[in-house]
């Protein structure tokens, strides 16, 4: 029981869901390319919608 309330926790704090460490060098690899080069001070929230709530 204890498993479903943390799951049901995680799916509160997180609509999307929580993010994985892919999740984070998905993002890191595509601040890498070179098709992003002309960004800059730009914020990439990597954070499941956390930041949307």
């Amino acid at each position: 029981m204890r498993g479903f309330f943390s799951e049901l926790l995680v799916q509160m704090m997180h609509p999307i869901g929580a993010c994985e460490l892919d999740d984070v060098a998905r993002a890191v690899l595509c601040l890498a390319r070179e098709a992003s080069r002309r960004t800059t001070g730009a914020e990439l929230l990597v954070d499941g919608g956390m930041a949307a709530r």
